[in-house]
């Protein structure tokens, strides 16, 4: 047996690996990879031509439609079942995500074959041949690779798909996939069948992949969307609280100064200056003349101190003036928990500050926070994720929330993070009242 007898007999498998990995490639590898993975696609294209054999021997002993149908159909699962399973053993991912990486494969390399179908169709070609099928199915797997495969890697599919989506778009390509093999039944030679089998084919498995690729995302922009209403809403019910609290904190200030002055004397003097020390402490209050902002500033200055965190602010309050009362709570806010949820985990007490700045250029407004942290970060669509799993959630709606804000405004946002520095900048347009 030569090697174009052994790539025609394997053809099918070989499509279909090369298009499951431009899905897969990215998922987390199980410990001794490369010992996994080639015996798994050994094993596929073995199975593959075996069943292959088989599905031939039981046609032609007996080619009445249903066995044509039940042989090749039974083919076609039994090859999906065997690649889902090597995947499993090679990629240390959920058993869905496997699934969803393996069907779309599958759904590529129907699309693929289809093709070569309707391009075996033009005068030019006299049939479709394996090379043409080969062809067509690596260059759909290139371009495929380069609009979908690297966008899946850079999002962590494996972590984030929609089971809902995958199960509509396995539908979809098991339906394309039995009316193909239905058609096979039929005159097969007919020109108008073969197109007409083809373009159905191609136009179902494409939109089997769009739902599960694509869609889910559409799905998480939405959740996100409702769970940032959410937020926002609990946000205004907080701002109202913090107003109180700190209003309340005031009088209350004010009132144990007054009590001191009048019996201070009959309290010892350790005592009393004790007490005049935390007074002064909780009236220190950041005095910005933006009062939204003083209310924010003074909330969180008084969390942090419980933490050991100290926190300065530079920069002219009523520069912000042009927010609303919502939105400066909600920015500042999110920023400063995010700083405070970094600085809890350090050991360094000189290390526990956060430092916000303030500071007009032209019609724009820079806001500055700064803060050590601990930890590797990486970069999702423009924003910081942490690559420790109990860390899951970090920097995650706070800083989109504010990002949604900065836009909101004619502006957006700078992240960096140097030299255990977290760096969040903020820059608005001060005109777009």
């Amino acid at each position: 047996m030569d090697f174009s007898e052994i790539l025609t007999k394997n053809s099918y498998m070989i499509e279909v690996l090369l298009a499951q990995f431009i899905l897969i490639y990215s998922y987390p590898k199980r410990k001794y990879f490369p010992v996994r993975i080639i015996p798994a696609c050994a094993a596929c294209l073995f199975l593959s031509s075996f069943i292959g054999e088989k599905s031939m021997t039981s046609i032609m002993s007996n080619p009445d439609p249903a066995t044509i149908f039940a042989v090749s159909f039974g083919r076609f699962f039994l090859m999906a079942v065997v690649t889902v399973i090597g995947m499993l053993l090679s990629f240390d991912a959920s058993v869905g995500s496997v699934i969803s990486a393996c069907m779309g494969g599958m759904a590529i390399q129907h699309i693929g074959y289809h093709l070569s179908v309707m391009v075996g169709l033009i005068p030019v070609f006299s049939k479709t041949t394996v090379n043409l099928e080969i062809i067509c199915c690596l260059v759909l797997t290139a371009v495929l690779y380069f609009l979908l495969g690297r966008k899946l890697a850079r999002t962590n599919y494996y972590k984030n798909y929609d089971k809902r989506m995958i199960m509509i778009s396995v539908v979809i390509l098991f339906i394309s996939i039995i009316v193909y093999r239905l058609s096979r039944i039929g005159n097969p030679e007919n020109i108008y069948l073969k197109l007409c089998i083809s373009v159905y084919a191609v136009m179902s498995c494409s939109l089997a992949l769009f739902i599960q690729f694509f869609m889910y995302r559409y799905a998480r922009l939405l959740s996100s969307y409702n769970m940032q209403m959410r937020i926002s809403e609990e946000e205004r019910k907080q701002y109202k609280i913090s107003k109180e609290n700190i209003n309340l904190i005031n009088i209350k200030c004010h009132d144990l100064k007054h009590i001191l002055e009048n019996y201070g004397e009959q309290i010892p003097k350790n005592e009393v200056e004790g007490i005049l020390k935390n007074i002064e402490d909780y009236d220190a209050f950041f005095k910005t003349g933006q009062p939204v902002l003083d209310v924010i500033l003074n909330e969180k200055n008084i969390r942090c101190r419980n933490y050991g965190i100290s926190m300065t602010f530079l920069g002219n309050g009523p520069d912000i003036d042009f927010m609303s009362t919502m939105d400066t709570y909600s920015m500042f806010s999110n920023a400063i928990e995010n700083a405070v949820t970094a600085l809890k985990k350090l050991d360094d007490a000189s290390k526990k500050v956060i430092s916000i700045t303030m500071k007009r250029k032209g019609d724009f407004i820079y806001i500055q926070f700064r803060n050590y942290f601990t930890g590797d970060l990486l970069m999702d669509d423009g924003l910081p994720v942490t690559t420790k799993t109990e860390e899951t959630g970090f920097h995650g709606f706070g800083l989109k929330s504010i990002r949604m804000i900065a836009e909101k405004y004619g502006g957006g946002v700078a992240i960096t993070a140097e030299d255990d520095i977290f760096n969040l900048e903020i820059y608005l347009l001060s005109s777009n009242e």
